[in-house]
């Protein structure tokens, strides 16, 4: 896809409150916007579109309860935002990054407690503990609403998928997010990390465009499959290094020698309770006044990999070592991926 042609889909915004705004941002007036919420879907994709086919970027959680009702049994009545009346399952109750509690509705969509709905819950308790809550005598597990998985952390893990060709998420050229964002940013010649580079597309368009690029993976089988196709290629052989590197446990050398980090793929891909330390890696990574240029898969989907993650944690992560120059929503995605792309370029803080 040209990045010049952008997608004239009509999408429609839910803030951080919970309110709704049209593609040119006016908020909905309340007996329109509860309509819409109640119309929504989340397809299979992790895509939330509404009856008219509309995709509906969300910043947090779609519905935000505000009060809650319990009687007996597994299901709490609910109260979301414009008066939206909600069913929700306690056998499907979980904890994100901020220790908010993430139930789901009788639609599966998750909703997120309000402080107030939050402090409900507890009133209604017997007791609770950071495992489960218990009411009525029935203990209900709180996991982790991002679901841990060890295996990702082990490169043999990757290079298993690259021997059986198991992946999905490899475009077989750079991201058309990428390829907007660069014709967009307009970037000097840069020394550029893209980490979990994977079979490298991302990487040698980077190089292409005369910037400085050193490819970091983990998986030996993507160092050798990137270096195949283009380690020996006239546009890329002299502007990047291929480093076969766990970006958890980089050499010092690394430290404070780039002027810009790519992230495509990692953040989605590694574990969820190592997000921080790897913000922490793209921080120290980067020469003073460096960026992060970054595109995040924001949907709802907790079990990994990808995992999916709201604009609201990413923009709470990020803002604790870098300051936000750009932030929006791709229009240029594939069509399985439009939607969910969000297109980030910030600023290393000192």
């Amino acid at each position: 896809m040209k990045p010049e042609l952008e997608s004239k889909i009509d999408f429609l915004k839910v803030t951080i409150n919970g309110e709704v705004l049209d593609s040119k941002g006016q908020v909905f007036p309340a007996p329109q916007a509860k309509s819409i919420l109640e119309s929504i879907t989340l397809s299979p994709k992790f895509i939330y579109t509404t009856i008219e086919d509309q995709t509906v970027e969300v910043f947090d959680f779609l519905f935000v309860i505000k009060k809650l009702v319990w009687t007996k049994g597994d299901k709490l009545e609910a109260t979301a935002q414009y008066g939206i009346e909600l069913s929700l399952d306690l056998n499907q109750i979980y904890l994100d990054y901020k220790d908010r509690f993430v139930i789901y509705n009788e639609s599966g969509i998750p909703c997120v407690l309000s402080d107030y709905a939050q402090n409900q819950l507890f009133d209604l308790c017997d007791e609770f503990t950071d495992e489960d809550i218990s009411l009525g005598g029935v203990s209900f597990e709180t996991g982790l609403w991002l679901s841990p998985n060890s295996r990702i952390s082990e490169s043999a893990f990757w290079s298993e998928r690259y021997v059986e060709q198991r992946t999905e998420w490899d475009l077989n050229e750079p991201t058309p997010c990428l390829v907007w964002a660069l014709k967009k940013f307009k970037l000097p010649k840069m020394r550029v990390a893209v980490l979990g580079s994977g079979r490298g597309h991302d990487a040698a368009y980077i190089a292409s465009m005369g910037h400085i690029v050193t490819a970091f993976d983990f998986s030996p089988e993507a160092m050798s499959e990137a270096q195949k196709i283009y380690g020996g290629t006239k546009e890329t052989s002299s502007s990047i290094t291929w480093a076969c590197e766990d970006v958890f446990n980089l050499d010092t050398k690394y430290l404070g020698q780039f002027d810009l980090v790519f992230d495509h793929t990692l953040f989605c891909a590694v574990d969820p309770l190592k997000r921080d330390v790897l913000l922490n890696t793209w921080h120290k990574l980067l020469a003073p006044q460096g960026q992060i240029l970054g595109v995040f898969f924001t949907m709802p989907k907790p079990d990994g990999p990808p995992y999916g993650a709201t604009e609201e944690e990413i923009l709470t992560r990020l803002t604790k070592k870098f300051r936000k120059d750009f932030w929006e929503r791709s229009k240029v995605s594939i069509p399985k991926r439009m939607g969910k792309e969000l297109i980030v370029l910030a600023t290393k803080s000192e």
